[in-house]
């Protein structure tokens, strides 16, 4: 955290973090009634597990912003392949709702495989469920905003009428 005076301050170091090639911290967005909730969402490539996977976690700061608690991972299992292509963007959008942006781990065929969380824009409330009015594709997991993408890492809304613009890498792997 940058404190007011400029002064930098560490909050956490996961012992679980995965920093492989375009792997790592990845996002991070503070809930947007942090004054009360004090709660930090941070998008990641963890070994938590055993496994490495991709995944979204919720942290308390404290009221000085000295230290985080009550780490409760949110949104685990999102594809992970040798630190190559995750994606990373989290930002909540005027609806409340928390986006998270996901690659496709330079694997062609992931993104229209509505099954596995890669290549994808995930809609999620702040546990980490499904949003209202997600519309996946039949088979697909209810946490599916869209799908198709290659390595979306920019995500912002249009003022006024919410609409979302994603930014992505091009086609080529």
């Amino acid at each position: 955290v940058r404190l007011g005076n400029g002064a930098v301050r560490p909050l956490f170091t996961p012992g679980d973090l995965v920093v492989q090639e375009q792997s790592g911290m990845l996002g991070i967005a503070l809930d947007p009634d942090f004054a009360n909730t004090r709660a930090v969402y941070a998008y990641m490539s963890s070994s938590a597990g055993g496994a490495a996977d991709n995944r979204v976690v919720r942290f308390t700061v404290n009221a000085d912003y000295s230290a985080v608690s009550g780490r409760a991972d949110i949104v685990t299992g999102i594809s992970y392949a040798a630190g190559a292509h995750s994606g990373g963007r989290i930002r909540f959008g005027p609806d409340g709702l928390l986006y998270i942006t996901t690659g496709d781990n330079r694997t062609g065929s992931m993104p229209q495989d509505v099954r596995v969380l890669g290549g994808k824009v995930l809609r999620v409330d702040r546990n980490g469920n499904a949003a209202p009015g997600n519309n996946p594709p039949p088979g697909g997991d209810a946490r599916l905003f869209t799908h198709g993408h290659r390595n979306p890492q920019g995500l912002a809304f249009r003022p006024g009428s919410g609409t979302p613009f994603l930014v992505e890498h091009g086609p080529n792997f």
